[in-house]
């Protein structure tokens, strides 16, 4: 090649004296690294055959380098039934220290056991069975975890075949008491469905689902909220614990800044709201189950003076859209305090404005919104009778006559 050529070319110039970046920074330019780790990831999966071109990073000394040399590239591990144990060695190796994200799609004991190996690096841990995996597996996982901050360990109980029940939970092999030897100090975030938890301590963040099993009650649920007094974020679906006779235990979160609670019935809401206090600051988000004759205040206690949020609002919105009725209630600086959602009938609207005064300060209100438009999303068609009622402002006589005129700045129906 002539002089001029090399001249003409400076990208062959740069990629001769490339060397490897070692800060975290893009080895490609434009490339974000997520993008350039599933590449590699994908082309490690794909089998090499003696007929065809060779993996990604023996093209050339560039590519090469940058899979052999940028750690942070190889921190992402996804396993399944597919993964080689090679693979995941080769993962290890090449993330040389750095902390792990490791994703598990119905892992098996081979699996963990080929995990357990570098429980000291793995950060985040998300594991995923299906309806026919053995959970006893997850018992591999016997080293501490000391790094550890994430835990997700998802079971699906449900077929995608109509004419198979779910299995019994109660009956499935419970997760082992062992894993990580009690030992993960730094374990922040915790997701399980559907098992009770047997580890966590100084959570922050926490979701449950589908806790339906005959073990999990009220007396465990405080345990466990006792157990975690700086939680910020508490995530409910599905989860309501079944009463216990003689419960009268409480526990407070001053830290609690979200708080949301779905698929419950109103009895199971009152149950849980009753036994938790949240500050003034927190979101609280429901979605529950509607029943017959029931309004939003059936879903809440008595005393609500606990919910310290809900003694700060100012501006609450009323809407029936989409077969949807949803309060959302505002305190002064505009973070929502209170969304709250039904798929219910025109009746509950009816009963929720008699009754809304219960749960919602009324009387500090300086702005309020109504809006009755009903469509035709609704589960079932109303009734002209029903459309009047809900559409009759003396419904809402009662909550008007709470709310200081001179406050009331602005008003919608």
């Amino acid at each position: 090649m002539s002089n001029d050529q090399q001249r003409s070319s400076p990208s062959q110039h740069r990629l001769v004296h490339y060397k490897p970046l070692s800060d975290g920074n893009c080895p490609i330019e434009r490339m974000p690294n997520a993008i350039l780790a599933c590449i590699f990831g994908f082309v490690l999966c794909h089998p090499v055959y003696d007929w065809c071109i060779g993996r990604v990073m023996v093209v050339c000394r560039r590519w090469n380098d940058i899979a052999m040399h940028t750690p942070q590239l190889w921190t992402d591990i996804a396993v399944d039934e597919a993964r080689r144990a090679s693979d995941i060695s080769l993962y290890l190796e090449r993330s040389a220290r750095l902390p792990i994200y490791i994703y598990v799609k119905n892992g098996t004991q081979t699996t963990f056991e080929n995990l357990v190996r570098c429980s000291s690096r793995i950060k985040e841990l998300y594991c995923f069975f299906n309806k026919s995996s053995d959970l006893s597996c997850l018992g591999a996982l016997h080293d501490p975890a000391p790094v550890l901050e994430s835990l997700s360990i998802h079971f699906d109980n449900y077929s995608t075949d109509a004419t198979d029940a779910p299995r019994d939970v109660a009956a499935n092999p419970a997760i082992p008491s062992t894993i990580f030897n009690h030992q993960a100090p730094n374990l922040r975030k915790l997701t399980l469905n559907p098992f009770v938890p047997t580890l966590g301590c100084n959570l922050t963040h926490l979701r449950l689902e589908c806790q339906n099993g005959t073990t999990w009650n009220m007396n465990r649920f405080m345990t466990l909220l006792q157990a975690n007094p700086s939680l910020e974020e508490l995530h409910m679906f599905d989860a309501s614990p079944a009463p216990v006779s003689q419960f009268s235990g409480f526990v407070d979160l001053p830290k609690l800044r979200v708080w949301s609670l779905g698929c419950h019935d109103c009895t199971e809401l009152s149950r849980i709201l009753q036994c938790v206090g949240i500050p003034s600051t927190a979101q609280l988000i429901i979605s529950d189950l509607e029943e017959a004759g029931s309004s939003i205040s059936d879903s809440f206690p008595q005393d609500i003076s606990k919910l310290r949020n809900l003694g700060v609002l100012t501006d609450v919105h009323i809407t029936v859209e989409s077969g949807m009725i949803k309060v959302l209630a505002l305190p002064t600086n505009g973070t929502a305090a209170l969304r709250f959602t039904t798929c219910g009938s025109l009746s509950y609207f009816v009963h929720t404005s008699q009754n809304i005064g219960k749960i919602l300060s009324v009387a500090h209100l300086t702005h309020l919104s109504i809006s009755t438009g009903v469509d035709s999303a609704f589960w079932f068609r109303p009734t002209q009778r029903e459309l009047d009622e809900a559409r009759d402002a003396s419904l809402w006589e009662a909550m008007f006559s709470q709310v200081a005129p001179r406050k009331l700045r602005h008003m919608e129906t």
